[in-house]
């Protein structure tokens, strides 16, 4: 069985789930997580987490919503992708800044980011 998958099945099945990388720079994070070219590629043996965890998110979904009747709106999968460098928060996707907010019991979160 692949690495991430309890991240696969926990979002399947509902819950939210988050991936990490953390390090000093230069460590390989962007390589374990995009590949070796920091892109999607198409080479599934150098493929990163996040290549790999999306195509196996979609082909798991597609799965059920076809055995479940062909509904296309059985599953529905939000994606966001957001990088914290020097203190700053950035949408990925976007590809703009974004603000942390706070709520009243000090709970962080970001409620901006683009979603796919």
């Amino acid at each position: 069985m692949f690495c991430f998958a309890g991240i696969v099945e926990n979002a399947l099945q509902g819950y939210n789930t988050a991936l990490f990388a953390y390090g000093q720079t230069g460590s390989g994070k962007t390589h374990s997580m995009m590949g070796p070219d920091g892109l999607f590629s198409a080479d599934s043996d150098e493929r990163g987490l996040i290549p790999r965890i999306c195509s196996e998110l979609l082909l798991r979904a597609d799965a059920v919503n076809l055995a479940e009747g062909g509904d296309a709106g059985k599953i529905k999968l939000e994606i966001s992708y957001l990088e914290i460098w020097c203190e700053s928060v950035r949408d990925l996707l976007h590809g703009r800044l974004v603000c942390v907010d706070c709520s009243p019991c000090n709970a962080c979160f970001v409620s901006v980011l683009f979603c796919i």
